[in-house]
């Protein structure tokens, strides 16, 4: 908790080749964040969790800046939307943003690198509707393999629809309390979906008996499904 951006600062200045840092709960804003990115351009793995100081301006810094930038972890972070990824490296193949405040133009921004091959956008129920993750399945994101949507309460057949023809190297979608996927949702799993290992469908209150039997006929490859509440 004492770590603020003049102690970043220093570490930016001193250690000009770091690749590796983690910023858990640090009093880090969006300068200090800014300073970092402009003095070690070699960072690849950047675990902001819980940086509640932190806002698009600092991620746009670190996007821009750090072209071989692999992993982000900004868990909690609530004042970021998003949009500061637009344009960020292909480089960039894993990112969890779960409890983060994210819009419909931030879910765009983040898989625009084409790059992502984890994204973890679990618990955002409260902030994104019904069809604000369509974005993911518009073409930016076909090398996915593991998709975490756990608690996105609110998400909807549309999205659902979208991401399952958008990215078929899908291995493993975590749908847990998803309760507003339906039959035409799972429909579109079992059509779109052929490289589905690892499938999550706990508390789903629509999933049907349809929808199970869509499952088994299109995901071949499913070899687990968890269903325990």
């Amino acid at each position: 908790f004492g770590i603020t951006d003049h102690g970043i600062s220093l570490v930016a200045s001193g250690c000009p080749s770091l690749t590796i840092i983690s910023l858990y709960r640090c009093n880090v804003t969006d300068i200090g964040l800014k300073t970092l990115s402009e003095s070690c351009l070699a960072l690849k793995d950047v675990d902001l969790s819980y940086c509640s100081l932190i806002s698009d301006q600092g991620i746009r810094a670190l996007a821009k800046n750090c072209r071989h930038l692999r992993a982000v972890c900004m868990t909690n972070c609530r004042s970021v939307t998003g949009v500061g990824f637009m344009g960020c490296s292909q480089s960039l193949t894993f990112l969890e943003a779960n409890g983060c405040k994210l819009e419909p133009g931030g879910i765009m921004a983040i898989v625009s690198g084409g790059g992502l091959e984890y994204l973890n956008l679990s618990c955002l129920w409260w902030c994104i509707g019904r069809d604000g993750l369509t974005a993911i399945g518009a073409g930016f994101a076909t090398k996915l393999k593991v998709l975490d949507f756990r608690s996105c309460r609110t998400i909807g057949d549309n999205s659902i629809i979208a991401i399952a023809k958008g990215c078929p190297l899908l291995q493993e979608w975590n749908l847990a309390l998803c309760h507003e996927i339906t039959r035409a949702g799972w429909e579109a799993i079992g059509v779109n979906c052929h490289h589905l290992e690892k499938l999550h469908v706990n508390r789903c209150r629509n999933l049907c008996d349809e929808g199970l039997q869509a499952l088994r006929y299109g995901c071949k490859k499913l070899s687990v499904l968890y269903m325990s509440i």
